[in-house]
């Protein structure tokens, strides 16, 4: 990620939100592809396993966060070109290189090429029903479309923001969970969703931060440390975690509380973080492959034996791959256009 900067600001932070977010994206991905592919492990392994998923629950609304931050709170315009040329477009391309895969994989479990297989891989992508992940990035392009219009809103509203949000949070996260108590159900319909709040969350954090106080920083990582451990206690002895897809608003205190931590805290350039960031979208997009690779064709069982340590070592390995293989790829993304701009002069 390039340093973005308006009036001197510095988001030095959202490498290592970028860099954190990926890293347990790919967690999430190894240790659930490792127990839908193998039916042999016991429900103690799986139970571990979900009580892991309830605590990074906020890494994949992090990158809407991230994008809000940018593109509403940082960015000094975003205008419908933009869009298009860059983001718009490469969401396309990683769009059109999946039905590529999704023929490789058809090919793989059918042992043949036909026009009907070819036919099947596009219907698949055009439907939004090929690789799991590639949500994110069906969600973002639409995202994107809208970015200019959103970017308008946000740049004159003042008051009217903090009114948003709270709505947003109140339609969305709040009354869906409390309906469950009601005898009558408030059946008011927001036209809004939890993406598009997680992105105008992020430009709010832009306009509304936490100012940068020790006692504030201790205040915001307590109770982070506070809210894992009442969920571990809630879902070992309550069977009912704190944090999960029926008490998603908890999430949102979470992933808010990691992202103004970190503005106030990574507030310096590191080095080694900056050049990592540089690829955390390439990793998710290509990370999966690595993943059911070690699965489907490597037919690599990691929670079998040594459950805990061996998929540790699965998730080092496919993290590592993962990396690497996106920076052969930006290098010879690079010298492609560079050979394109020689053979143009």
């Amino acid at each position: 990620m390039q340093l973005i900067e308006k009036n001197n600001e510095k988001t030095y932070f959202l490498d290592f939100l970028r860099v954190l977010s990926c890293l347990a994206i790919i967690f999430l991905h190894v240790q659930h592809t490792a127990a839908v592919d193998d039916q042999t492990i016991n429900s103690t392994i799986r139970a571990n396993l979900n009580f892991v998923l309830t605590n990074l629950q906020w890494a994949v609304p992090m990158f809407f966060m991230i994008s809000g931050y940018i593109f509403l709170g940082v960015k000094k315009e975003c205008t419908y070109r933009s869009m298009l040329k860059h983001y718009v477009k490469l969401a396309l391309i990683i769009i059109f290189v999946y039905t590529f895969f999704n023929i490789i994989e058809l090919f793989y479990a059918e042992k043949r090429f036909t026009l009907d297989l070819f036919i099947k891989s596009i219907i698949k992508t055009i439907s939004g029903k090929s690789w799991d992940h590639l949500w994110f990035i069906y969600s973002i392009f639409a995202i994107y479309l809208v970015m200019p219009v959103f970017k308008l809103f946000y740049d004159k509203a003042d008051y009217n923001l903090d009114i948003f949000i709270f709505l947003s949070f109140l339609f969305i996260y709040l009354i869906p969970t409390i309906n469950k108590y009601l005898p009558i159900k408030i059946g008011i319909e927001y036209i809004f969703g939890w993406k598009t709040f997680y992105v105008f969350l992020g430009g709010y954090f832009a306009k509304r931060k936490v100012p940068n106080l020790p006692i504030n920083n201790l205040i915001m990582f307590a109770l982070i440390v506070l809210i894992a451990i009442l969920n571990f206690y809630s879902f070992y002895y309550l069977n009912n975690p704190f944090m999960s897809y029926s008490n998603r608003f908890l999430v949102v205190f979470y992933t808010s509380l990691i992202f103004l931590l970190s503005i106030n805290i990574f507030n310096n350039e590191n080095k080694f973080i900056h050049e990592m960031s540089k690829y955390t979208f390439s990793v998710y997009i290509y990370h999966v492959i690595f993943v059911h690779m070690m699965t489907k064709v490597l037919h690599i069982y990691p929670l079998r034996v040594n459950p805990f340590l061996n998929l540790i070592i699965a998730y080092v390995v496919i993290t590592i791959i993962s990396f690497a293989f996106s920076m052969v790829l930006q290098k010879i993304e690079g010298q492609v256009r560079g050979l394109i701009k020689m053979t143009n002069r």
